[in-house]
């Protein structure tokens, strides 16, 4: 009964209780359409890589010599920084990661013009790649020395003789079979042999669809130089340093652009999403706060032109705590209608 009377009370002068109704239920559309983008940004830069992120260094190297890089000037690099302790593995690769910068075919499993292509982001890179970026291979092998090729200082080919591809690109193209063997074809019908799958990894566009969709090809080219080092858990930073200045002793060959990690490189590609969610959470504390003062703005404002029924039901014997539960369902109505 107290609730009806509340009600009928707020209809005979609902202005003040509708504008604050009103301002919760925009503030509340508001604040669920930001809270689920701030879930969905936060989502998608916690998901999960497939890569050791933490613990790799990633140093962008420029030719200044046309033997480099070559297959033995690449190893000469690679052992030098496998000597050092707190190093796990070091390979060659044509781009980062995550970084925004990559490319992207699409291949497909049969040569004829209908048959199933997938898009997806290429990488070049040597036979160290897996174990130095972390990866799990879920089926086949790795790549062999003896498979990678050198493009020298011709265009950087993106399809080689063998590949590796991630689960969901072999589950495309060979559903419900083993894709380790098989060949798949790029849209001039060049082939290539599966001859592993890598369970998960990202490419280089995290806004693309199709970013967890890699392909790796075993080639060495002048046109794209980054040597990727991964560290023993909690020693990156330091190597990071160390292998800078190492390397730096020899520049005869390459020079050294930039040194950095791929948790560096990865923080600044989702830096806007970041930002933006940040930003939300704001806004939503701040309408939750106006929000919350507009409901006690109203109570106060009702109490105050309400002394006359407030003194009259003191009158007749109600409570302190009466009054308070009266105002308190008042309010809770106006925000339950909002």
């Amino acid at each position: 009964m107290e609730i009806l009377t509340i009600a009928r009370a707020l209809w005979r002068k609902p202005t003040g209780a509708l504008l604050v109704a009103l301002q919760i239920a925009i503030s509340l559309a508001i604040v669920i359409n930001a809270a689920l983008f701030v879930h969905t940004r936060v989502d998608k830069v916690q998901r999960d890589n497939g890569m050791d992120t933490k613990n790799i260094i990633a140093i962008y190297t420029l030719s200044s010599d046309k033997t480099y890089p070559s297959p033995t000037t690449i190893d000469q690099d690679i052992e030098t920084i496998r000597q050092v302790p707190g190093v796990i593995s070091a390979a060659y690769i044509s781009g980062i990661p995550e970084s925004g910068s990559g490319s992207g075919i699409g291949i497909k499993n049969a040569t004829e013009d209908n048959a199933k292509e997938v898009p997806l982001n290429t990488y070049q890179a040597d036979h160290r790649i897996v174990e130095a970026l972390g990866l799990t291979l879920i089926e086949g092998r790795s790549f062999q020395a003896q498979e990678v090729a050198y493009a020298g200082l011709e265009a950087m080919p993106r399809f080689g003789k063998k590949v590796l591809i991630t689960r969901n690109v072999a589950q495309q193209l060979f559903p419900g079979e083993s894709a380790v063997g098989k060949l798949v074809y790029s849209h001039l019908n060049e082939a290539a042999e599966v001859i592993g799958v890598i369970e998960h990894m990202h490419g280089a566009w995290p806004n693309w669809e199709f970013f967890g969709q890699v392909a790796l090809f075993p080639s060495i080219s002048r046109l794209g130089t980054r040597l990727l080092v991964r560290t023993e858990p909690g020693r990156r930073d330091a190597l990071q340093t160390e292998l800078e200045a190492l390397l730096s002793q020899d520049q005869s060959r390459r020079l050294i652009s930039r040194v950095t990690s791929l948790q560096a490189i990865r923080d600044d590609t989702y830096n806007d999403d970041i930002a933006l969610a940040k930003l939300l959470l704001v806004v939503i504390a701040l309408l939750t706060a106006i929000s919350a003062l507009g409901i006690v703005a109203l109570a106060s404002f009702t109490v105050k032109q309400r002394t006359r029924q407030i003194g009259t039901r003191r009158a007749i014997g109600a409570r302190k705590r009466d009054i308070l539960l009266y105002f308190f369902q008042e309010n809770s109505l106006i925000s339950l209608f909002a």
